[in-house]
């Protein structure tokens, strides 16, 4: 304190000089005394304050602290929680702590001290991935740092950089474990097997009862130890610290870690934590307890859609474990239907029953021969025998024990399939209805969602969008409620929904959703659901110019299709788009062939569900300029769903049709049949089904937009022409004239009768400081193929052909 003042412990120096030392109190009185007659703010930095351990000297501190002068300012840096009064300093608000998480590296700390001190360049991801490994400890970040000057790939060292890296383990061994008490290391040994710790875990793996104390104790002493919630019951340890400890963990004997794992199974297993008792229990190395685990376990984890784990579980178990419990065996066998591959799975159906005989001959369990009557029903269904299904499901609904809602909702689930697939819609929509509720009360979610989606998959039949997309947002919010948003049933819905984005061509939210259900559907082990998301994927790449992307899109989606034998009414739609895009190309030949290698034919029996084949069809008779062939075809296709209520493939024949009428050069009849398409799409806003027809469609509009410019259907077609590109017709008067393939309709100089969007407004302002497709793209975080459709709508609300004569447009309506 002398650098101060020097004046500063002069009269304490004096008082040290006696025989008798006066107490300490009395020597900091006149310190304090002396500190208080100066002007000048000061620190008093004590460092590595963890080495004091003499009371006398935690008194003294606690003395000088309480008694501060206003000048003065302790700072104490301690590898651990001094034995200070710290929650009275903290109430008081005369502490100021910077602790563990605010000596922390953020990802950018970190890159300026590696190239900084280390000179290191990482990228962005390399950056990341370290700072992720270390969790931003500057120790580890260093010792990082000079090992990579050691290395010359960088991304294989940071993959390596783990527990096992000699500079870590010489660190915290010597550091920091070799430091530790017998029993502080004995308790870091034995819980080095833990993910997460709690006291009553600890206490159960380590068989003690003192463990709150010794993690709180661990905690104070910073000792790597992170914890999970504010009440500080859940801790884990720093990742590298953890892997150092199971690396030292490896020369216990095997059957003493085997054991810890066992008392930790034992004890998630009593606490209703499946995936944990499992984890430990196949850790301990005890498949008959990890097979009665699982077994014990199946249903539920059936019910929460937590199908990938189960399937996990199941492949690590030996196939002889598997067979001896009907319960895996189900479990099996319905993992084989979900990927669609029946004959595996009626084996292990029939490998339930044996096992059910071998265990208990003679008394057969109710439930169980109801849940396996109900799997094989799911077979039937899938080789399309509806009226089959249809009267087996009845028998296994007065076979199922009353108690057992589960089953009950899977077979209501598979009576509403058959119904609907059968175009009996109505009942179909009762037995959906019948399986959420069942689902439900049953807490499980997978059948409870998709039931709820289903019945959404009924209103798009029906044609009814907004209440078809109201019914899958309800499905999505089930998922919430029973407690399980991110289950990968999810990730179906969400593509379902999708669809409905993608038709009232709101692209953007289309792609989102049809993301996030691909990163839940990618490891449900499910081709039909990842086949559909790759579908409405396609599309939207399409629409929005990504063609390499729809066409890579396409091509995952064909590979599902070779790998499992779906049904066709999963694979027409896949077939359709292949068809669309050898058209696009203008290879006439491939599609051709395609048909008459089908074996298809105008006067074939038209069956409800593969209209994506049917209309492929049509689309190649049209190619091959066999109009009066592809007419018939969707007169009797929209006849079959008008029958049957599908109003969705009404719709979507009729805009065919129109196209189909105006090619042949009747075009009196194609605006008719395109008014009638019209007039049923407009209440639910339908745009995709008409623009995904092209260019023919586009003048077919433009005529119809001429011919009925003060209809009450005005808006709804501008909205349409605007999605080709077009901006809406002014009024004419006089004679009709025929609008020529590829002319424009005329634009007003004045006004624009369609407003700019913001999207597009926003897009017209980057194009007017000079940017670049590729820029706009990153600027707005889209596809190129996003920003050249604003651009084009961009052009016909505009009335111009090029950038240049869009800024003068723009300019001159006082846009920019």
């Amino acid at each position: 304190m002398k650098k101060v003042d020097s004046s500063i412990g002069a009269a304490a120096q004096m008082m040290l000089q006696v025989p008798q030392l006066p107490a300490l109190e009395a020597l900091l009185t006149t310190v304090i005394n002396d500190i208080s007659t100066i002007n000048t703010p000061f620190l008093l930095i004590l460092d590595d304050y963890h080495a004091i351990n003499a009371p006398a000297i935690q008194a003294a501190l606690i003395f000088l602290i309480e008694n501060l002068p206003p000048v003065m300012h302790v700072v104490i840096t301690s590898r651990s929680d001094p034995p200070l009064p710290l929650a009275r300093w903290r109430v008081r608000r005369d502490l100021v702590e910077v602790r563990v998480r605010e000596l922390r590296f953020t990802s950018e700390e970190a890159a300026q001290f590696l190239r900084q001190e280390v000179k290191v360049e990482l990228t962005a991801a390399e950056l990341a991935a370290l700072e992720q490994r270390t969790e931003g400890w500057i120790a580890g970040l260093q010792l990082a740092g000079l090992s990579l000057t050691e290395h010359t790939d960088v991304q294989e060292f940071i993959q390596a950089f783990t527990g096992n890296h000699a500079y870590i383990v010489d660190y915290l061994v010597e550091e920091v474990l070799q430091r530790q008490p017998a029993a502080i290391w004995h308790f870091l040994l034995q819980t080095a097997i833990l993910e997460r710790l709690s006291a009553p875990l600890c206490d159960a793996v380590l068989q003690q009862t003192n463990s709150q104390a010794m993690l709180e104790q661990r905690e104070r002493a910073n000792l790597f130890l992170v914890p999970l919630d504010n009440e500080r019951r859940w801790y884990r340890y720093h990742h590298l610290f953890a892997e150092v400890l199971r690396n030292r963990l490896k020369a216990q004997p095997l059957a003493a870690v085997a054991a810890t794992h066992q008392r930790a199974s034992d004890w998630y297993a009593e606490h209703n934590s499946p995936i944990e008792a499992v984890t430990h229990s196949f850790a301990a190395g005890d498949q008959a307890r990890v097979a009665g685990l699982i077994e014990q376990y199946a249903e539920m984890m059936l019910n929460r859609d937590e199908r990938f784990t189960l399937q996990n579980w199941l492949d690590r178990l030996p196939e002889l474990s598997v067979r001896k419990h009907p319960w895996l065996c189900l479990a099996r066998g319905l993992m084989f239907y979900d990927s669609h591959q029946m004959e595996a799975a009626e084996e292990y159906l029939q490998a339930a029953e044996l096992a059910m005989q071998a265990n208990a001959p003679g008394t057969l369990d109710p439930g169980l021969v109801s849940e396996v009557a109900a799997a094989r029903l799911g077979i039937t269904l899938y080789r399309k025998d509806l009226p089959t299904t249809i009267a087996l499901a009845q028998q296994v609904l007065a076979m199922i024990p009353p108690d057992k809602s589960r089953v009950r909702a899977h077979t209501m689930m598979r009576l509403g399939l058959a119904y609907n697939w059968h175009g009996e819609l109505a009942k179909a929509d009762t037995a959906y209805a019948e399986a959420t509720r069942l689902g439900q009360a049953a807490s499980d979610v997978y059948t409870a969602v998709l039931a709820k989606s289903n019945q959404a998959g009924i209103r798009y039949e029906r044609g009814e969008l907004r209440q078809a997309a109201a019914l899958d947002q309800q499905a999505i919010d089930l998922a919430g409620v029973m407690g399980a948003p991110q289950a990968p049933i999810v990730g179906s819905v969400q593509q379902s929904l999708a669809e409905y984005y993608y038709e009232w061509d709101e692209l953007e939210t289309a792609a989102r959703l049809v993301q996030a259900a691909f990163t839940r559907l990618r490891h449900a082990g499910n081709p039909r659901l990842m086949l559909l998301s790759y579908v409405t994927l396609t599309r939207i790449l399409n629409a929005q110019g990504d063609v390499t992307g729809a066409l890579e899109a396409l091509q995952q989606a064909e590979k599902l299709v070779r790998d499992h034998s779906l049904p066709i009414r999963y694979t027409s739609p896949v077939m359709a788009l292949r068809l669309q895009q050898w058209l696009a190309q203008g290879n006439h030949k491939a599609a051709t062939d395609w048909l008459q290698s089908s074996g298809l034919q105008v006067d074939a029996a038209i069956t409800a569900g593969e209209e994506g084949q049917s209309q492929a069809v049509a689309r190649v008779l049209l190619a091959q300029g066999e109009f009066d062939a592809a007419l018939h075809w969707l007169v009797r296709l929209r006849q079959s769903a008008e029958a049957l209520g599908r109003q969705v493939h009404v719709i979507r024949m009729l805009a065919l049709q129109s196209v189909a009428l105006s090619l042949k050069g009747d075009k009196a009849a194609a605006l008719a049949t395109l008014a009638h398409g019209l007039q049923l799409a407009e209440p639910q806003g339908y745009i995709r089904t008409f623009v995904d027809e092209g260019e023919p469609m586009r003048d077919l509009i433009a005529e119809y937009a001429i011919r009925n410019a003060e209809s009450s259907r005005r808006t709804y077609v501008a909205k349409l022409l605007s999605s080709f590109g077009f901006v809406e017709a002014k009024p004419i008067t006089g004679p009709i004239t025929e609008v020529s393939p590829h002319s424009t309709l005329p634009t007003p100089n004045s006004a624009l009768i369609e407003p700019l969007t913001e999207r597009e407004l926003e897009v017209l302002r980057l194009v007017a400081q000079g940017l670049s497709d590729r820029q706009i793209a990153e600027q707005l975080i889209v596809v190129i193929g996003t920003v050249k459709r604003h651009l084009n709508n961009l052009y016909g609300k505009l009335g111009v052909h090029s950038r240049t004569q869009a800024l003068v447009q723009a300019r001159a309506l006082g846009l920019l």
